[in-house]
């Protein structure tokens, strides 16, 4: 994976829904580690086994119990996440999408709009596939499915830092857009460096944010979080903005919940057989 490239990234990502690309090139540094499933949030390395000696890990601990506590997050097993995603200050046509996903790493994410025809991208445990734009589907090996739909679930992110990043450091407190913030500063593994943007009083995460060196000079990616709200005994955002590609697009999400979902609802199109290999 190029780092420095974020819209290179994945396989085809040029053939991504509008969506799911916007959340792959935004997530681009929190998807190095392989994409946490609900219910997998937590790292052998957290404050329970090393104590709280790590101020990085205290703070993680924090942030954890601010969202719901750990015991909490690591029993979310599925979800089901409504969103719209506008795109600039005035969008004529939103992309409305809708992402399923249950441990340990089945996910289904569904949209339309965008000035595309309606897309799928899926996987069910053994085999992927995607949306061709001309009514069929194509079928995605495991490896590409995993890959492609990393960051479908921008609501896992903040209840999965841990194994998202490689390495996460306390960083000197500063502030953000005039907010006071404690940072924690991540690590893609490849040199890249993220900065974790939480408030010191809620310990709730503010944003995230990443620059990099691209094609035309140093590139920025901020994802905010916004409207913190409860969804059962866990905390989730109301609304999140992105900043890419000097694009600022603003995700709103119609419905979170956790649990209840089938899992009939992850059975892959007519013609997709676990067999199948990515063409």
């Amino acid at each position: 994976m190029d780092r420095r490239h974020p819209h290179r990234t994945g396989c085809a990502a040029a053939g991504l829904p509008a969506a799911a690309l916007l959340l792959a090139v935004a997530l681009a540094p929190a998807t190095i580690a392989p994409a946490t499933p609900p219910g997998a949030g937590a790292s052998p390395a957290s404050a329970a086994t090393t104590g709280t000696a790590n101020p990085a890990e205290a703070l993680l601990d924090r942030l954890d119990e601010a969202l719901g506590g750990r015991a909490v997050l690591d029993a979310i097993e599925s979800s089901r996440v409504e969103f719209t995603i506008r795109r600039g200050e005035d969008d004529p046509d939103p992309i409305r999408a809708t992402v399923i996903s249950a441990a340990p790493d089945r996910v289904r994410m569904r949209q339309h709009g965008g000035g595309r025809p309606e897309w799928e991208l899926g996987f069910d445990g053994s085999v992927g596939w995607m949306s061709d734009g001309r009514g069929g589907v194509l079928p995605l090996d495991r490896e590409t499915a995993l890959l492609m739909t990393r960051g479908a679930d921008l609501q896992a992110l903040p209840r999965s830092l841990r194994s998202r990043f490689a390495g996460l450091d306390l960083g000197r407190p500063g502030r953000f857009e005039g907010r006071a913030a404690e940072v924690l500063l991540a690590s893609d593994g490849e040199g890249g460096i993220s900065r974790i943007h939480i408030d010191p009083t809620t310990a709730l995460p503010i944003a995230i944010e990443t620059i990099d060196e691209g094609p035309a000079g140093e590139e920025r990616r901020t994802i905010r979080f916004e409207g913190w709200r409860r969804e059962g005994a866990a905390l989730v955002f109301s609304r999140a903005e992105i900043d890419a590609g000097g694009v600022r697009s603003t995700v709103l999400f119609e419905r979170v919940a956790f649990g209840g979902i089938d899992l009939a609802e992850f059975t892959p199109p007519v013609g997709v057989r676990p067999e199948t290999t990515t063409p």
